[in-house]
């Protein structure tokens, strides 16, 4: 999926249906020049902290959140979470440069993306089966917070 800088919006993370979010990268940005550039963070809650989010659509059905907490990120970094659509190692570039933050670079990837195939086009049935329920068994730890962003990029909510 091409990434327009002009494409992006920002939207509710409310919108964002945190069933198909993954964690996909760290991202070091200036949270100064991203409040100038796309307009000030939501604060969410969960059961384990407050978090600063900056939530977006670059296309229909698709969504990425920047995520920090608030009193004590465990790094200076913004965590990258994406939906499946956007879950790719080179994805994290893409959408990092479509933001328009001058030096904002991502500093981490999930390795489960780099094996992830960002084109399922021409795959036999059988593979794309298989991929969809490692993927959905990935979805169904026995606890889950989204905004907690973990290195096998599964996510953790409730």
């Amino acid at each position: 999926m091409a990434l327009d800088p002009a494409r992006p919006k920002r939207i509710p993370e409310r919108d964002v249906s945190l069933r198909d979010i993954r964690w996909l990268a760290e991202v070091d940005i200036d949270r100064a020049a991203l409040e100038e550039r796309w307009g000030g963070p939501e604060t969410v809650h969960d059961d384990l902290a407050e978090w600063l989010c900056f939530a977006f659509s670059p296309a229909e059905g698709e969504a990425f959140l920047l995520q920090r907490e608030v009193d004590h990120p465990p790094t200076p970094q913004f965590g990258l979470s994406v939906t499946k659509g956007l879950y790719s190692a080179d994805a994290a570039g893409r959408i990092v440069d479509a933001l328009g933050i001058s030096g904002a670079r991502v500093t981490q990837v999930n390795a489960g993306a780099a094996h992830w195939p960002s084109d399922r086009q021409g795959r036999g049935a059988h593979v794309v089966a298989v991929d969809h329920l490692v993927q959905e068994q990935l979805q169904r730890p026995e606890r889950r917070m989204h905004r907690s962003p973990s290195p096998d990029g599964r996510d953790r909510r409730p």
